[in-house]
């Protein structure tokens, strides 16, 4: 195992892709390998498969006020065809700042990395994780 800077670059110009609204970024460094699975902050935002996956975004980006991405910590690594790397940042919109922790897994195919997995989220302290924000209801059987 050992520490990527390729993966970091690759993560450092998807996110200012993101700045310039440019969505064609999306689909050249997204596996289109079965499994490709990307999970973002809200709850519905659990895509698995290319197509879900870019479109999923290039709709949430077009329906939301424009966000910026912001990366203050990239860790990222390479072991043969495989890597991954997880992150601090934050978005940001209309003055209010919100922070996120993030993690990628890449696959190197024909010599490019191209994501498998992506997941960002936002920290909720634990004692406010059964807010009812948070609940979904079950039934009791």
């Amino acid at each position: 195992m050992k520490p990527s800077p390729d993966i970091e670059k690759l993560i450092r110009e998807s996110l200012a892709s993101f700045e310039r609204g440019d969505f064609s970024v999306v689909g050249k460094m997204t596996s289109k390998q079965p499994g490709v699975v990307s999970i973002g902050t809200a709850a519905e935002e659990y895509e698995r498969g290319f197509d879900r996956i870019v479109g999923q975004l290039r709709s949430e980006m077009d329906a939301t006020p424009r966000l910026h991405f912001r990366i203050s910590e990239i860790h990222a690594f390479e072991h043969g065809d495989v890597g991954w790397a997880d992150g601090i940042g934050s978005f940001e919109s209309d003055g209010k700042t919100v922070e996120t922790r993030s993690t990628a897994v890449y696959l190197r195919e024909s010599g490019e990395w191209k994501g498998v997995q992506s997941h960002v989220s936002i920290g909720v302290p634990n004692e406010r994780m059964f807010d009812p924000l948070f609940q979904r209801q079950t039934s009791k059987t």
